[in-house]
């Protein structure tokens, strides 16, 4: 009986290809030879992953309309999945599946504008927090200068009393 979802060959393919993103996100820092696996060429050669920070490792694919699975051979000794990616298991093996409409590029693009607004408004709060820290520090640095103010402004004028008195008094020794 032959499978519903039977994944196009090549050369006989001739609909729309859509370039995917693919990440793994790796759980140590460790620098890691990743390949990606798909159903989509039958697992058979992989693509490399480049390191792109953050543990982050991605590669693009152009891949058929349809809906896949994949997995990542990790330093060529372990098979991985993406924890965040949507998962599925065949014959008790756990993969990654993506699904690729012909919408997907617009719904890549998508999710990458959905990203970077998200990216822009972090942005925006932490400058906003910033700027309400430092108008706080210069709050309290004119509430501090004030009080200086204040207890210095006492100390003069009851100085200046004493002057006054002892003027007076000069002012007195002289008279007799």
């Amino acid at each position: 009986m032959a499978e519903d979802n039977k994944e196009p060959e090549e050369d006989d393919y001739d609909g729309p290809w859509i370039e995917k993103r693919i990440e793994w996100k790796c759980p140590d820092r460790k620098r890691h030879n990743v390949v990606l696996f798909g159903s989509w060429n039958r697992f058979k050669g992989g693509d490399e992953l480049e390191y792109q920070g953050k543990q982050v490792f991605a590669c693009n694919v152009k891949l058929p309309l349809g809906t896949y699975v994949y997995r990542f051979l990790i330093d060529q000794e372990e098979w991985e999945t993406h924890n965040f990616a949507p998962k599925t298991a065949r014959n008790g093996i756990e993969y990654n599946q993506i699904h690729i409409t012909e919408d997907s590029d617009e719904e890549e693009e998508e999710r990458k504008k959905k990203e970077q607004r998200k990216k822009e408004r972090k942005e925006r709060k932490r400058k906003a927090k910033q700027q309400k820290q430092q108008q706080q520090d210069e709050d309290q640095d004119q509430d501090q200068y004030e009080d200086e103010q204040y207890e210095e402004e006492p100390l003069k004028k009851s100085k200046s009393k004493k002057k006054k008195k002892s003027k007076r008094y000069d002012s007195d020794e002289d008279d007799e």
